[in-house]
């Protein structure tokens, strides 16, 4: 902010921090996942527990394609779902089968953009393990 009385330096300034993508934004652009224990059956788990939303927008307006999304993590699908036709997608994230273990990997979506060629979404899956395969805390 200036001082039209005072042009040599600004009357006050403000910081902004950030992370700079390109120009196609994923909100999360991170995702830590959690999922809790609701047995061996996968049938017995509420519907949203397996799956999760990552939205893909167009910063700068511009059309995208996307392309062949794929997850390094055993058992997952993606897949991409356009909101807005060129602007604004979803990734859907799905467990087909059970997480067993502790584990990190990415979403990675090829685009038409030449600033961005792909896209990558960091996961981290953390199941909750069942009360017969949790250690024991020695007292």
């Amino acid at each position: 902010m200036w001082n039209r009385h005072q042009t040599a330096r600004p009357v006050q300034t403000i910081a902004v921090t950030g992370e700079s993508l390109g120009e196609l934004a994923a909100v999360p652009r991170q995702l830590y996942w959690v999922i809790p224990d609701f047995g061996k059956d996968k049938t017995g788990y509420p519907v949203g527990v397996l799956t999760k939303k990552i939205e893909l927008t167009s910063v700068l307006g511009h059309d995208v394609e996307l392309k062949n999304a794929a997850s390094t993590i055993k058992g997952m699908s993606v897949q991409i779902v356009p909101k807005q036709a060129g602007k604004t997608f979803d990734l859907v994230l799905k467990f087909d089968e059970l997480p067993q273990a502790f584990a990190k990997g990415k979403v990675t979506v090829e685009t038409s953009l030449a600033s961005l060629p792909k896209i990558e979404v960091p996961l981290t899956i953390s199941p909750c393990p069942t009360p017969s395969e949790e250690p024991e805390i020695a007292g």
